[in-house]
């Protein structure tokens, strides 16, 4: 029998865990089933504080065991799903991106998806990616889902959502705004496998669409919402699934590099990449080097130093006006590792959105399977003080703001590169007057 750390309420009620059977649980209407989660829930909070370095930095005690009390009292009235929709709200209150239940992409939860990708833009909500069939939605204002209006939905799930900061919930929430359990158990959606979107076109009318619920695991292809023909795919997009990857702009003599992942990967090891990059620049006119985190969620940050040793021995750009570092929301974990490596050790220029975790953050989770529901739930084992012991920050911001319109979205414009080149291009006489930025 697991040892209990809060008091279970007295009119849930009990039954024997020999009657319960192991696996994903059904509805919790039987007592059988309630007992098994409220296990769970004691098993969760005995271990949480067992794994986790510091549990209650951003929450009291008295609070989190109050939320875990709240739910136990809650799940006769609970379905399976309702159960994990709450679970999450419960975790989402330690207030890190780390501490999670992976609502959308967790088999051990198997929730499916509506096949839209909403993004929030500086501008509002917005669909950036839909199904083939579904094409005429993209570029589409979110105007309400289902019985909401788009701020309502935003505010009912966002509790649900884990964070380190404003900018994980702007990464995270719109993916929660198309899992058919979330919007059916918080009231969103009146149904549970369909639900209507109203839009609003790039050209001023408003239309509703009713999409259908793709079972979990579905890897049907989406559309990207950047249309512009006549206009070249940003840097950024066009390799988004490649771990790391570099080119060359002679024209502005940039060297533009892509970090998307702490890992190696098996074609070439970062380290031996970082070897590459630099060599090139010493055979060529570079003068500027970009590198691009903004869609670095992480990874192993021991992979970091090549990167950052290389920076720090090219003295000719690492300097002001000549090194520059793009992040964002996505610029998580060992991503961030990275940015405050490039922040505390490089002449770097920040420019584009605020990271979407702190300078100092908690991670390292682990997997913790609840013994019944077989629910996993992932819990920080570590603590990363990169920004220092009084470093409050929740977010590295940056120097330059570059924030990304849906406008900006669908004609293929990067702020982020707009505003360095607006700064790196010189007249050509000026710009070729100069040494060489890196002797051979």
């Amino acid at each position: 029998m697991l040892k209990r750390h809060f008091q279970i309420l007295p009119w849930v009620a009990a039954a024997t865990l020999g009657s319960i059977a192991l696996g994903p649980l059904a509805s919790p209407t039987s007592s059988a089933d309630v007992e098994a989660w409220r296990e769970d829930l004691v098993f969760l909070a005995t271990e949480i504080p067992h794994i986790h370095p510091n549990p209650y930095h951003a929450v009291p005690k008295a609070k989190l065991d109050f939320a875990f009390r709240q739910l136990e009292g809650r799940l006769p009235f609970l379905t399976r799903e309702g159960a994990i929709v709450e679970l999450a709200r419960v975790v989402a209150l330690m207030h890190e991106g780390h501490t999670q239940l992976g609502i959308s992409r967790d088999p051990s939860i198997g929730f499916g998806r509506y096949p839209l990708g909403l993004y929030l833009y500086s501008d509002g909500l917005f669909v950036r990616s839909a199904s083939e069939n579904l094409r005429r939605t993209l570029g589409a204002r979110v105007l309400g889902i289902g019985k909401k209006s788009a701020r309502e939905a935003m505010e009912l799930v966002r509790p649900i959502v884990q964070h380190d900061n404003e900018m994980t919930i702007q990464d995270v929430l719109p993916d929660r705004l198309v899992v058919p359990e979330v919007l059916f158990e918080l009231g969103v959606c009146p149904s549970r496998s369909s639900c209507t979107y109203r839009l609003g076109a790039p050209d001023g009318h408003d239309f509703s669409v009713r999409v259908e619920e793709e079972p979990f695991g579905s890897s049907a292809p989406r559309v990207l919402a950047n249309v512009d023909p006549d206009r070249p795919v940003p840097l950024y997009l066009r390799h988004r699934d490649t771990d790391y990857w570099f080119e060359y702009l002679e024209g502005d003599n940039l060297l533009y590099l892509q970090y998307n992942a702490a890992q190696d990967s098996p074609e070439e090891p970062f380290a031996r990449f970082c070897q590459r990059v630099f060599d090139f620049i010493a055979a060529n006119r570079v003068e500027v080097l970009v590198v691009d985190l903004r869609l670095n969620n992480g990874g192993d940050n021991t992979l970091n130093g090549p990167l950052i040793e290389h920076i720090r021995r090219t003295p000719g750009l690492n300097r002001r006006g000549h090194l520059f570092a793009i992040v964002g929301r996505l610029t998580f974990s060992a991503g961030m590792n990275c940015a405050m490596d490039l922040k505390k050790k490089t002449a770097a220029t920040f420019v584009g959105e605020p990271t979407g975790s702190s300078p100092n953050q908690y991670g390292d989770a682990i997997d913790i399977v609840l013994p019944h529901s077989k629910v996993v739930v992932r819990v920080s084992t570590r603590y990363w003080e990169d920004g220092g012991p009084f470093d409050h920050r929740e977010a590295l911001a940056p120097e330059i703001q570059a924030e990304l319109s849906s406008k900006d979205f669908r004609a293929n414009h990067d702020p982020a590169m707009e505003a360095i080149l607006a700064r790196t291009r010189r007249p050509f006489a000026q710009r070729h007057s100069r040494e060489p930025a890196v002797q051979p």
